[in-house]
C-alpha cells in the first residue's frame, strides 16, 4: 500500500491515505473532471504494474451520502452475514433482481448495488460477487459495508 500511496503522490494527488489493504485510496486533488482523473490514475497504475487496472472513483460527498442513507438499516445480521456495496463504473439501466436463501440484492441505483450474503457451506462471498460480475461486467468493485463506513468516517 505504500507503493500505491507514493504513486498517487507522484501524479499530483495531495493528502494521500490508503485504507486497509484493499486498494482504497483517499486523496485530494484540484477540480479535475472525474473521467480525466480516472484515466490519469489508470495510466499510472498500468505503467507501475505492467497491466491495466480499472479504477472507480467516488467523491467524498457520494460516500458520505451513501452511509447516511443506511441501506442496511433493516437487515438483521449475525456472525455469518456479510453486507456489501458494489460500485459500478458504468451506470447500469438494468437492475439485477436476485433473492435466494443465501444472497439477495436489497437495493440498487445506477451506480451501486447493495447486497447481503449469508455465509454457508453452499455459497461463499466470491460466489455472490461472481453473480454480480456476470450481470454488470468486470468493471465493478465490491466493498464490505464496514469498509465503506470506515472510509466515510475518515473523510469527516
Amino acid at each position: 500500500m505504500l507503493d500505491l500511496k507514493k504513486m498517487f503522490e507522484k501524479i499530483g494527488m495531495l493528502d494521500v491515505h490508503t485504507v486497509l489493504a484493499s486498494g482504497n485510496v483517499l486523496f485530494k486533488t484540484s477540480d479535475e473532471e472525474p473521467k480525466k482523473l480516472q484515466s490519469k490514475v489508470e495510466r499510472s497504475l498500468e505503467s507501475s504494474l505492467g497491466y491495466p487496472v480499472t479504477v472507480i472513483i467516488r467523491s467524498q460527498e457520494q460516500i458520505q451520502d451513501l452511509v447516511k442513507r443506511q441501506p442496511f438499516a433493516d437487515i438483521k445480521t449475525d456472525e455469518n452475514t456479510r453486507l456489501y456495496i458494489s460500485f459500478l463504473l458504468v451506470p447500469s439501466p438494468t437492475l439485477l433482481q436476485i433473492e435466494s436463501d443465501y444472497f439477495q440484492i436489497i437495493s440498487t441505483s445506477d451506480t451501486e448495488v447493495c447486497s447481503v450474503l449469508q455465509l454457508n457451506p453452499k455459497m461463499g462471498s466470491t460466489d455472490g460477487m461472481n453473480i454480480l460480475e456476470k450481470h454488470y461486467g468486470r468493471e465493478i468493485t465490491t466493498r464490505n459495508w464496514n469498509t465503506v463506513v470506515k472510509i466515510a468516517n475518515l473523510l469527516k
